[in-house]
């Protein structure tokens, strides 16, 4: 064998162990690569879980507030219809007691008069 030979084939054995060395080296750093990748998409996941985590129990508490508000409205609404009956029954008798001034030939001093909506307004 000449000089040239050998010399090729030593530097071929010397280059075997390097390139050997570089592909695990570049197969290592793209598992590491893809392993950050899936830490960081499992941080996010984790950070949008305590986001949808804390929004239900916000909905839990607006979903009681307003069960309770409803609750309101409708004594608010029964309240209401009350005092809209009480106020037909007061006018009603304003009315017969001012009839029975008139009736007893007296002029009242003052009578309800009320707008389109039967509101009082004098």
């Amino acid at each position: 064998m000449e000089a040239t030979h050998i010399s090729i084939i030593l530097a071929l054995i010397a280059i075997v162990p390097g390139s050997v060395a570089l592909f695990r080296g570049w197969r290592k750093d793209r598992a590491e690569a893809k392993k950050a990748e899936a830490e960081a998409a499992g941080t996010h996941v984790m950070a949008s879980m305590e986001l949808v985590d804390r929004m239900e129990v916000r909905m839990d508490k607006m979903d009681i507030t307003i069960a309770s508000q409803n609750e309101n409205i409708v004594i608010l609404q029964s309240e209401v219809q009350k005092l809209k009956d009480e106020r037909e029954i007061l006018l009603e008798g304003m009315e017969m007691l001012c009839g029975q001034l008139v009736d007893a030939g007296l002029d009242p001093v003052w009578k309800p008069v009320l707008d389109d909506e039967g509101r009082i307004v004098g």
